[in-house]
């Protein structure tokens, strides 16, 4: 190699630096994207008596942080809020002119799943994990989980009544989100 020519990086170098740096920006846009709502779902999440981690779990399952996200049965935006639990909030609110667009706001829609998310949490409050039921009926609704309920023997038991739900979309939902739930809290991310 001439040296009077400078220093030059070989191909293979070049190409390990690039990758690095690429794996450096994947690293930080995937950190970006899944805590710049944090704010948000803390505060709706005191509200409403939820754990924080436990709504972001719901938002990565949901719509992977992606607050222009629709569902294929018209569920809108971060927790993938129907238009008529989003018609169910504006009237618990006094307000009975609501636009399903407006769901699109992360703040509006982060409050709506929160309050949704709640209440469901608050009907299952007399089990000791409530978690795996209200999930459940944010998924699939009320009606589902009292079906699935009657199909358990220990009708607080969070795994019989996970093996219950015959909805295996739902299943995977509820064991999705709960799994992720804990590796928040495990600061697993």
């Amino acid at each position: 190699m001439d040296m009077r020519a400078g220093h030059r990086f070989s191909p293979p170098v070049i190409v390990v630096i690039m990758v690095a740096a690429i794996c450096a920006v994947m690293l930080w846009y995937a950190h970006w994207r899944e805590n710049r709502f944090n704010p948000i779902i803390a505060a709706a999440a005191e509200r409403h008596g939820l754990d924080p981690l436990l709504v972001k779990a719901v938002i990565r399952r949901e719509s992977n942080f992606d607050p222009r996200a629709l569902g294929g049965k018209g569920e809108i935006g971060l927790m993938q809020v129907t238009p008529t639990v989003g018609r169910e909030y504006a009237a618990s609110r006094k307000r009975p002119y609501f636009k399903a667009e407006r769901l699109f706001d992360p703040t509006l829609n982060i409050e709506v799943g929160c309050w949704y998310l709640g209440k469901a949490m608050r009907r299952y409050r007399h089990f000791p994990d409530p978690a795996p039921f209200a999930l459940a009926h944010y998924n699939a609704g009320a009606t589902n989980v009292d079906r699935w309920l009657k199909r358990t023997r220990d009708r607080g038991d969070p795994d019989q009544f996970i093996e219950a739900i015959s909805y295996p979309i739902t299943r995977r939902y509820v064991t999705y989100v709960i799994r992720r739930w804990r590796r928040y809290r495990d600061g697993i991310f």
